[in-house]
């Protein structure tokens, strides 16, 4: 899978879903995302993370907001983590071949409202407060995308997504990386790596 971003001619600060959206609109017919067979352009990830983002807002979803993300690694796992950035919220990654009992305790301990998931990935949540979001097996969610734009008033120090330790050495403790955070990595491996 590829995924492609570029950091060229931005002003700081950003958020990461801005960064995306600087991209879609400057190459709109471009691949942003190769999943074997699937190839979407900037234009249709952009559509579809649209779409799930407005689903979430409707659902009260927002700043300040950690969103569960439990998926196969994925074009749909792209569409999710950019839909819920767009949301405004944090998303969680959540591995579907954890035990369930972890899943549970991320979860609870996040205390997640909402989990984006896939058909076959879905019924393996473990019951809960939360409400499962169900994108289809192309990662789309059914719904219009109306061209919204705007963001949640997202900045820069919000969060971006959460991430548990392990948890070998005790309780997983979850690590929070705000959208400055992220960006610096970005930017890091830009430099580092040459990434284009």
């Amino acid at each position: 899978m590829n995924f492609d971003i570029s950091l060229q001619n931005h002003p700081t600060p950003m958020c990461v879903h801005d960064l995306f959206q600087a991209r879609a609109t400057a190459t709109p017919d471009a691949t942003a995302v190769a999943d074997g067979d699937l190839q979407l352009s900037y234009r249709d990830l952009d559509a579809r993370a649209n779409v799930l983002s407005l689903t979430l807002r409707s659902l009260g979803v927002g700043p300040g907001f950690v969103v569960g993300l439990c998926m196969q690694r994925s074009a749909s796992f792209i569409t999710g983590a950019l839909g819920i950035l767009k949301a405004g919220a944090a998303y969680l990654p959540l591995d579907p071949a954890d035990p369930t009992k972890r899943l549970a305790m991320l979860l609870e301990d996040s205390q997640c409202s909402f989990v984006v998931t896939q058909s076959g990935v879905a019924e393996l949540l473990p019951a809960g407060s939360w409400r499962t979001i169900v994108l289809d097996k192309n990662g789309t969610l059914s719904g219009h995308d109306s061209g919204m734009r705007e963001t949640s008033h997202v900045k820069s120090d919000d969060l971006a997504y959460v991430i548990y330790t392990s948890g070998s050495t005790g309780r997983p403790k979850g690590v929070q990386i705000t959208h400055a955070n992220l960006l610096n990595l970005i930017r890091w491996h830009i430099r580092a790596f040459q990434v284009t």
